[in-house]
């Protein structure tokens, strides 16, 4: 179980680098009022971005734990997505 949340945080950190639609607010704050608010505005983005994944990956655990027809259906559903057309699974070499 310890591992599979760490991949999940470990996927969550990624995606929380990746830029986005926060990148146009801090870049307009910082150009609007300074360096200073855009710090500040970078650090209440990150501070919500830490604990809405903290929340979801809390969630999706309790959720995946309590339920064995949750979990078989997610297991399902992944391997259909890895093994549908256009899908590159990993190999050996």
């Amino acid at each position: 179980m310890f591992v599979q949340l760490l991949a999940a945080t470990g996927v969550l950190a990624v995606l929380t680098l990746v830029p986005g639609p926060d990148m146009a607010v801090v870049t307009k704050r910082a150009l609007a009022s300074g360096w200073r608010d855009g710090l500040r505005t970078v650090g209440g983005i990150t501070a919500g971005l830490l604990v809405w994944g903290t929340l979801t990956v809390v969630g999706l655990a309790a959720v995946l734990a309590a339920s064995a027809t949750a979990r078989r259906r997610s297991l399902s559903n992944a391997w259909a997505v890895s093994s549908s057309p256009g899908v590159s699974s990993p190999r050996r070499v």
